[in-house]
């Protein structure tokens, strides 16, 4: 399927339910009266700043168990969903849909499944509507950890001074209310607008408008299932630049991801 992949090393809806301004309010009273510092804000720099949110955003994406991801491109029109769990080999679901179909992928007790149009050979002869099971590790699949593991890679641990002093601003999206950071550099791998929940936590990450044309264009996929590990020859800033939007929900909350039942796997001739 020529869907487009996620650049990760081996291997996206709206944002996370949750409002800013009382934890914003709180951190400047804690600050005037106290002078104590918020929790996740380096000394000296403002909560309302990127820089005052950096380290909340570093934190909530080492500490997460879990996530849903919805990814979309615009040339060509693509659009990529993960969810699951966080850990190394865990179990996830995710489909890719672009002009040629869309193909499922359900990765669960080290078997991968897949079924779908768009994926080339792979499915050749599999009955439609059921899944064919693929036993062993998912090396060509991204899985949700991979993709969340990419997006940490190219989040510095330290902002440049200019990305540290861009101010957020409250905006809706979808109906909720997320703080949004635009224009962010990234060392180089912007621009890109990142949007905040209350938490800190990642709700979307977009293409700035002021991007070039040629930064939507996406990498092919081998399996066309899902994302692949290698489509990109170079793994730093390879998601960020290139994706319209990436939206993260259900940060520690995406229901446990299980097999399909045996009845809807495939019994492939002669194995």
């Amino acid at each position: 399927m020529s869907a487009p992949a996620l650049a990760v090393p081996r291997s996206a809806v709206a944002g996370p339910r949750a409002r800013r301004r009382p934890l914003a309010v709180g951190a400047a009273l804690c600050l005037a009266l106290a002078g104590c510092a918020a929790p996740g804000v380096p000394a000296g720099e403002d909560p309302d700043t990127l820089g005052g949110r950096w380290t909340e955003l570093n934190e909530s994406l080492d500490s997460a168990r879990s996530v849903a991801v919805t990814a979309r491109w615009a040339r060509p029109a693509a659009v990529v969903t993960l969810a699951g769990s966080l850990e190394a080999d865990g179990a996830y679901r995710g489909t890719s849909t672009g002009a040629e179909g869309a193909v499922e992928a359900v990765h669960a007790d080290g078997v991968t499944y897949l079924r779908g149009e768009g994926a080339g050979d792979a499915l050749d002869g599999v009955d439609p509507g059921r899944w064919l099971a693929l036993p062993g590790p998912a090396q060509d699949l991204v899985s949700p950890a991979e993709l969340i593991a990419q997006v940490r890679a190219e989040l510095p641990d330290t902002l440049a001074p200019e990305d540290a002093a861009v101010e957020g601003r409250e905006v809706t999206v979808d109906g909720e209310r997320l703080e949004l950071f635009s224009g962010v550099r990234l060392d180089g791998a912007g621009p890109v607008d990142l949007y905040l929940d209350a938490r800190g936590r990642l709700a979307r990450v977009a293409r700035s408008a002021d991007a070039t044309a040629d930064a939507t264009a996406a990498p092919s996929s081998r399996s066309g299932a899902a994302p692949t590990s290698n489509a990109s020859p170079d793994p730093a800033g390879a998601l960020l630049p290139r994706v319209e939007s990436v939206d993260f929900d259900d940060w520690d909350a995406v229901p446990p991801v299980v097999a399909p039942p045996a009845a809807d796997v495939w019994d492939r001739p002669g194995l």
